[in-house]
């Protein structure tokens, strides 16, 4: 595990990557871009897999200005985001909810090695 910043990385988080970005930052697409920017480092191939974007702390943030944060950090990453507050776990369900729908659609999509028979 490597860290820069505020920003914490594993590589093997990178099947279903779920990018969760501190709401109370001011810079949340900059934040968003440092995660990006981490996992260019390391793996190639995540471009390709979608990504889930959570807006954490959502509390703790007027709806005004976290509407605001949402939208550039939409506009910036091309996808949807989540908002969610960890503490109470509004909005995490949500999330899991979606993560729980994307694993399964890797999995279905996903070849399936071919049985071997078992032999001593």
């Amino acid at each position: 595990m490597r860290r820069r910043g505020k920003t914490r990385f594993s590589a093997h988080a990178t099947q279903l990557p779920l990018h969760l970005i501190d709401g109370t930052e001011s810079a949340v697409v900059r934040a968003y871009r440092t995660i990006r920017s981490e996992l260019a480092l390391t793996v190639t191939a995540w471009r390709k897999k979608p990504e889930i974007i959570a807006l954490n702390k959502s509390d703790a943030i007027p709806k005004t200005a976290l509407a605001a944060k949402r939208e550039s950090l939409e506009k910036a990453s091309g996808a949807n985001s989540f908002t969610m507050f960890g503490v109470s776990g509004e909005g995490v369900e949500e999330v899991l909810v979606r993560l729980l729908v994307r694993w399964r659609n890797r999995a279905a999509t996903r070849p399936c090695a071919p049985k071997r028979q078992w032999s001593p």
